[in-house]
């Protein structure tokens, strides 16, 4: 049973496993152009924004476009739902040394240095990937005071963002392969290196109860004995070699090795050395 249910896995196994491979490839993909649907099929839609939408802390303001930082940690809060995408075109006036935005899905959610988007320029657009659900978002303007920082347009959720078609393309094919080799090692070991293991297992126990010591076969040996004491039961195949092949009736059970030679016209001395020469190997 366990052999054809093998068989008939690996007829199926490529199909399915192929299956698997092309629907995490589309799932990466899908992933990759979602944003850019969203915003052609209008769900998605861009907001200007000015100063007055975020909330200053560490920061001077000079007028509605323009500040002055204060401190090592001057920032901008601003709290929504569903931001996608900061873009800032601004101007400082000495360089910032870091300017990033750390950003949460939830409003009560302290911010934490593992979810923070550090800024890319997209020609004179600092541009913060943020991921969906972000519903607070906290600029943070650099890490020195006394540097003016002049806003010439805030825009959340501006256009998609450039997409980067050859990283993409790799996952695509990475990811589900990962997968797709996961999944073949893992149903294959199921079916055919996990009966090896399960007879390996078998084996040391048996090694481990007899000691050296293996089973002695004799004439006067019933049937049922050798195959009961068989962790293998390769045994069978000897017998089957022997020209008995009824092994599977309760009669052929319960008989002894001469009685069952005696009715196929084997020889019982081949046999029993053939039976003590195999258990011997078996005891190790």
């Amino acid at each position: 049973m366990q052999s054809t249910a093998a068989e008939r896995w690996r007829r199926r196994r490529k199909w399915l496993l192929a299956g698997f491979y092309a629907l995490a490839a589309l799932a990466v993909l899908a992933v990759w152009a979602g944003e850019p649907l969203l915003y052609r099929l209008g769900a998605i839609r861009p907001q200007t924004l000015s100063l007055a939408d975020f909330t200053p802390v560490d920061v001077e303001r000079i007028d509605s476009e323009t500040l002055i930082t204060t401190s090592d940690d001057s920032q901008l809060w601003l709290t929504g739902s569903g931001m996608h995408s900061l873009w800032v075109r601004c101007t400082f006036s000495d360089p910032p040394g870091e300017f990033v935005a750390f950003y949460q899905n939830r409003a009560d959610a302290p911010f934490t240095a593992r979810k923070a988007a550090y800024a890319r320029q997209y020609g004179d657009w600092y541009v913060f990937a943020l991921p969906a659900g972000t519903r607070k978002l906290r600029l943070d303007l650099g890490i020195f005071p006394s540097v003016t920082v002049h806003f010439d347009e805030i825009v959340l959720d501006r256009q998609p963002l450039p997409g980067r078609v050859g990283g993409t393309l790799v996952w695509a094919a990475l990811l589900p392969g990962l997968l797709f080799a996961v999944l073949d090692w893992c149903l294959e070991l199921w079916f055919t290196r996990g009966l090896a293991m399960r007879r390996a297992a078998r084996l040391r126990r048996y090694q481990k109860k007899r000691k050296g010591n293996p089973m002695t076969v004799t004439k006067d040996t019933v049937i049922a004995d050798i195959l009961q004491n068989d962790p293998l039961r390769e045994s069978v195949a000897i017998f089957l070699s022997a020209g008995m092949h009824c092994l599977g009736c309760a009669a052929a059970h319960g008989e002894t090795v001469a009685q069952a030679c005696e009715v196929h016209g084997t020889d019982p001395d081949a046999l029993v050395a053939e039976l003590n020469a195999y258990f011997a190997k078996l005891a190790g």
